[in-house]
């Protein structure tokens, strides 16, 4: 008995404590509502992000409302202030490309200053795209949206050559997942469609039955504007985007072609580039696991055009290097001539 009534007094106490030292309700701040006109101060000048997925655009600010479609990752959207709805701090008035206009709400939704809205937007695209966890349907979604976007004419001159270059970065990203799934041109509809919208970007090996972003795009857009300020990371995407090929044992052919595609063109175009001194490592490593051992380079008359022809570019590239570099590398291109065109 007398134990339970020290059971009882225990918990009186404990609840008095918990009582007396917790934060009284009254006394927590509350949670303040934006005023419309605050909202719309603060949003004047703005332009929205989306930045999530398959966000729903709603008829009224409301969810139980009917959904006039889903919006995608980076779509193009306007704010309407004009809408019969005023703007609160919950709802945004949305207006889409295509004229549609409706409600999404304001966590799907980035407010950027106009002077900054490109980079926020490259922003976002990039961690999405560099998230590990990102899924092959959303990684289109972000493709799609950066090409849509670049064909609307919303941006010039250096914006727009970076924009072109996250197409195609969006779309290495695509390749990769895709090849990683083995997924094979009529894998879907709308796997299929996504290639047609971008066929002309796209290279397929029939060997290693993988898909990658063809080099030739990048360089197309560094040949329109070579003195954009992004020039370096155009040819760098260039250079990473053909993949890396398994070219079959004493393919010296193989091999150069490998070398002349990526980091020899970047090399002559950018000596000074961010990506130079790595690439110039890569190229002498290279060079010189090739040619390491004359008896052993595989030159078998008769010599293919294929192979004189790398070889003379070879040649090419290295005498148009800095003293410094064509000093090293001149070695493993006299070295092919003399075993090879002689």
């Amino acid at each position: 008995m007398n134990r339970r009534k020290y059971s009882y007094l225990f918990l009186f106490i404990l609840f008095y404590s918990i009582s007396l030292f917790s934060e009284p309700k009254a006394l927590l701040p509350p949670k303040i509502r934006k005023s419309p006109n605050q909202v719309i101060t603060e949003a004047k000048g703005k332009l929205p992000i989306l930045n999530q997925f398959d966000v729903k655009l709603y008829l009224f600010p409301d969810r139980k409302s009917d959904v006039l479609r889903l919006l995608n990752f980076a779509e193009m959207i306007s704010l309407d202030e004009k809408s019969m709805e005023p703007l609160d701090d919950i709802w945004l008035p949305i207006k889409t490309k295509d004229g549609m206009i409706g409600f999404v709400p304001r966590t799907a939704v980035r407010l950027v200053p106009s002077k900054s809205f490109f980079r926020e937007l490259i922003f976002e695209c990039d961690k999405a795209l560099k998230n590990s966890q990102i899924s092959l349907a959303e990684s289109m979604k972000i493709t799609n949206a950066l090409q849509a976007r670049s064909s609307a004419g919303e941006f010039v001159g250096d914006d727009f050559n970076l924009l072109k270059t996250k197409v195609g970065f969006a779309l290495k990203v695509t390749l990769d997942k895709a090849n990683a799934l083995s997924l094979g041109p009529n894998q879907s509809t709308e796997w299929y469609d996504f290639l047609k919208v971008h066929q002309s970007k796209i290279l397929y090996d029939e060997v290693e039955k993988k898909y990658y972003v063809d080099p030739e795009y990048f360089w197309k857009i560094l040949d329109f504007s070579p003195r954009s300020k992004h020039a370096d990371y155009i040819a760098y995407m260039a250079s990473e985007s053909l993949p890396v090929r398994k070219c079959p044992e004493k393919d010296l052919a193989c091999e150069l072609e490998q070398i002349r595609l990526t980091k020899l063109r970047y090399l002559s175009q950018f000596p000074s580039g961010n990506y130079a001194e790595i690439y110039f490592r890569d190229v002498n490593k290279r060079l010189s696991y090739l040619t390491n051992d004359s008896d052993s380079i595989p030159c078998f008359p008769p010599i293919s055009k294929f192979l004189k022809s790398e070889i003379e570019s070879l040649s090419k590239y290295v005498s148009s290097f800095s003293a410094k570099r064509r000093k090293i590398l001149s070695v493993y291109a006299e070295k092919l001539r003399a075993e090879c065109l002689k």
